[in-house]
């Protein structure tokens, strides 16, 4: 993943663009489950 200033990976994943599995993949690693 490209190295962004960014410390929040859901905003970098806005500049870097990647596919959308792996935007799912990486939040899920990332970041807790959000449910409402």
């Amino acid at each position: 993943m490209a190295k962004t200033r960014h410390k929040n990976p859901r905003t970098a994943m806005r500049y870097t663009r990647p596919g959308s599995e792996a935007v799912a993949e990486i939040t899920g690693i990332l970041a807790p489950p959000r449910r409402h």
